[in-house]
């Protein structure tokens, strides 16, 4: 996706007029009018030569040009392995498809374009429900609480969740030293959390919601260049991710404020796919899919049912 729409639009328009100023100057005739008894006829030509050549400048810097990060819209709904099976959001049918495991949440030419020594990468994500009778006894860590791995960045981080203490958790890669583990106490249930970490050399940045939570510095660089992001289907969870981002860069705190005040309504929500039929996009408009959040129509996740919660935090 194109990180700056507009800087496209007005870039292009600028562009457009130059060229057709260069235009005129080489060849004036086609600004000719067919007809010599309208007087506004090379007028009429000049707009249609300008909208001919913008449109074909707009197509150029929106798609190739103004493309510096990669933006996967999509929805995954995670479930654990004793339930029904997790489900993605398909983007050219529209409709939700089954899944499991781990998945990719970017392309292999997205990877290799947007994903460098030098990254940013993010994503949104929400906890719906827990139960406390679908963790293993292999799935614990650090003293017994129970983080459930959600997103990892192979050969850089993985990003694992403790619903019950509501507590993230990143666990750095390192070449050749001990792996570095962040606890961030920042994760509240049933509400949508944008999770972006900037990583550069020895140093990474953890912010959440657009707020820095945390500045890293690492014993040693990454095992390796970032592999494909995945998601884990199927966490001892239920919850859902949305909208990945990826930047081959480390971006600044002002664009990353910017950037989740862009992608979220009043609530915090993302922006979300509309799941429709076969026929719906035909017969059915969502205005919600604007990204405003009125009254009853803003949401923060979506209720199952057949899931267990758990409150107590004293356990073993």
């Amino acid at each position: 996706m194109r990180a700056d729409t507009w800087n496209s639009i007005f870039s292009a328009l600028y562009w457009s007029a130059v060229a057709l100023v260069v235009i005129y100057y080489f060849y004036p005739q086609f600004y000719e009018s067919t007809d010599p008894k309208n007087k506004y006829g090379p007028l009429y030509m000049t707009i249609i030569i300008y909208l001919a050549i913008y449109l074909i400048a707009l197509i150029i810097y929106y798609f190739y040009v103004g493309q510096d990060n990669a933006e996967v819209l999509g929805l995954w709904k995670l479930k654990p392995e004793y339930t029904k099976e997790s489900d993605k959001f398909d983007l050219k049918s529209e409709q939700m498809v089954p899944a499991s495991g781990l998945v990719e949440l970017l392309s292999e030419r997205e990877s290799t374009k947007f994903l460098s020594e030098t990254f940013t990468f993010s994503f949104f994500v929400t906890v719906d429900y827990s139960s406390i009778e679908g963790v293993q006894g292999s799935s614990l860590k650090n003293n017994y609480k129970p983080y459930q791995l959600i997103v990892t960045v192979p050969g850089v981080y993985d990003v694992y969740i403790d619903p019950f203490h509501e507590m993230l958790s990143i666990e750095f890669h390192s070449y050749k030293t001990a792996n570095t583990t962040i606890n961030l106490p920042t994760l509240k249930n049933a509400k949508w959390h944008q999770i972006l970490i900037s990583v550069e050399g020895r140093s990474a940045d953890i912010y959440q919601n657009g707020v820095l939570l945390q500045s890293v510095g690492l014993k040693n660089v990454g095992a390796s260049r970032p592999g494909k992001p995945k998601v884990n289907m199927n966490p001892d969870l239920y919850a859902q991710v949305a909208l990945v981002q990826s930047w081959p860069m480390r971006l600044k705190e002002p664009d990353i404020v910017t950037n989740y005040r862009w992608n979220t309504d009043v609530q915090g929500v993302p922006k979300l796919p509309r799941v429709t039929g076969p026929f719906d996009k035909f017969i059915h408009f969502d205005w919600r899919s604007f990204n405003f959040c009125l009254g009853s129509f803003c949401t923060d996740s979506i209720n199952e049912t057949n899931a267990l919660s758990y409150v107590n935090y004293e356990y073993a």
